[in-house]
């Protein structure tokens, strides 16, 4: 999906998804997010925040609606989405083999992503480098990711990474 469909982006996308699964899951409580699982499954769940209008639409439209719960860890969050499904929820998160590098650490690591896709998320350089430092100090190797073209942001914030 475009970051930022047009219109007729929008309309051609939402004709290809139009009832084409059996369930759709939104991990996101936006109204974009939300209105796609809807349209894209007969059967829907999804993050509800709020009260006001849209947050009652959302209710009405997504067939396991699931509040959403802002004080609780988002992997906590996220298990809520099979409570409302009836599925038994699994707390416990295994990297796919195959999928991790192979540069990976051999003992415990913590994985961070410290240039999101968009700019007012970020968080300051100094707080990355002193989360970096507190988890180092914990025993954990610290892998940091990032998307196609941010390298030299990722050498900004930590520049021994690439020596």
């Amino acid at each position: 999906m475009p970051a930022r469909p047009g219109a007729k982006q929008a309309l051609a996308l939402l004709r290809n998804l139009w009832r084409g699964y059996d369930l759709a899951i939104s991990t996101q409580s936006g109204d974009r997010p939300t209105f796609y699982a809807w349209a894209a499954g007969r059967h829907s769940v999804g993050f509800i925040e709020g009260t006001g209008v849209l947050a009652r639409l959302k209710r009405i439209a997504l067939t396991h609606p699931v509040d959403l719960v802002r004080d609780s860890h988002r992997v906590r969050e996220v298990l809520l989405l099979s409570d409302a499904l009836g599925v038994a929820p699994v707390a416990e998160l295994v990297a796919p083999q195959g999928l991790v590098p192979p540069a990976a650490p051999r003992g415990p690591y913590a994985v961070i992503h410290p240039v999101p896709m968009f700019r007012y998320k970020r968080w300051t350089d100094e707080g990355w480098r002193g989360l970096a430092a507190g988890l180092g100090a914990r025993g954990l190797a610290v892998v940091t990711t990032g998307g196609p073209g941010e390298a030299a942001q990722l050498d900004a914030i930590f520049p021994a990474r690439s020596a």
